[in-house]
């Protein structure tokens, strides 16, 4: 499903955000860290983020930068209405790997238990050999 596609529930069309919660009934717990001091570029809400190993923690909060195609992700930030972007040394908050949360899907037939990775773009693609790989549901994080 792309994120332009309006959902039908209760007849609202909801238009999924990339970032977002999918299941709000079932809220997925929001875990607050800070963005590496190392990350040179802005990362934005739907970004999936792995641990920064070479940081220590930052008053007590967990230093995340963005994951790359072989890193193993710890969450997705989350969908935020105030700011769009986040620099080093900013606070994120981030859905963890057991949450449902909307994503950009980069291939046109994902199907729900499908092992899926991400692509350079961020994007949620099928698994490919060597890369790591989730099995999850569709839009479920990995």
């Amino acid at each position: 499903m792309a994120l332009n596609t309006g959902l039908s529930l209760t007849n609202r069309r909801m238009t999924p955000v990339k970032g977002q919660a999918a299941f709000l009934p079932n809220q997925p717990i929001l875990h607050t860290c800070v963005l590496s001091p190392a990350e040179t570029e802005t990362v934005y809400p739907g970004d999936v983020m792995t641990f920064d190993t070479t940081q220590t923690a930052l008053n007590g909060l967990i230093v995340l930068k963005k994951a790359a195609i072989a890193d193993t992700p710890v969450g997705i930030i989350a969908y935020n209405a105030v700011k769009t972007g986040f620099k080093a040394n900013d606070r994120i908050s981030i859905f963890d790997t057991n949450a449902y949360v909307y994503m950009e899907a980069g291939a046109a037939d994902l199907t729900a238990g499908q092992q899926v990775g991400i692509n350079a773009n961020g994007q949620v693609v099928v698994a490919t050999a060597g890369k790591r790989y989730y099995r999850r549901g569709l839009y479920r994080t990995f």
